[in-house]
């Protein structure tokens, strides 16, 4: 008996992989994003709130605001494993050529900006100041209007072709 191949895929499924290899998902506040370059309404945009809770603000800087790491701990501790349990998955669906490499990049984006715009909402935060939360009339930190997280996106990067042996 002779083995016949129908369809090889394997040509398809290298270049998957090698295109896997090179790209990337990026979620975030991206400045080419309308939503991230809106003006949050004290004077900054959404990437300079974002950034200023994220770190905190400078030492002397007033209003003083605390470190509250939303993107971080979004994908740290306990976390991070399902998100990489699902990376894994779709990686042995693309090596076995049951899906491209840019819909499992999508899936991923999708996924990391979901994880941070929950961490928005559930995270534990330092508390608002007293002086914010009657401006703001919540004691919610890091949201106001909703802008921020509105504003929280992905972007796939990819790099190279997925053409060719």
């Amino acid at each position: 008996m002779a083995l016949i191949i129908q369809n090889n895929r394997w040509p398809m499924i290298q270049a998957q992989l090698r295109l896997a290899n090179k790209s990337k998902v990026a979620v975030g506040f991206h400045s080419d994003s309308p939503g991230s370059t809106a003006s949050h309404g004290n004077g900054m945009n959404n990437v300079q709130v974002a950034l200023a809770n994220e770190i905190g603000s400078a030492p002397g800087v007033r209003p003083v605001v605390p470190s509250r790491p939303f993107v971080k701990q979004a994908f740290s501790g306990s976390k991070r494993d399902p998100f990489l349990l699902n990376m894994k998955k779709m990686l042995g669906m693309i090596s076995q050529g049951n899906m491209s490499t840019l819909i499992a990049l999508e899936r991923i984006g999708r996924m990391g900006e979901t994880r941070v715009k929950d961490e928005i909402l559930t995270g534990n935060f330092k508390p608002n100041a007293e002086i914010t939360k009657q401006r703001k009339g919540s004691s919610h930190p890091l949201i106001d209007s909703g802008k921020m997280r509105a504003a929280v996106t992905y972007k796939v990067r990819m790099r190279g072709t997925a053409g060719g042996a």
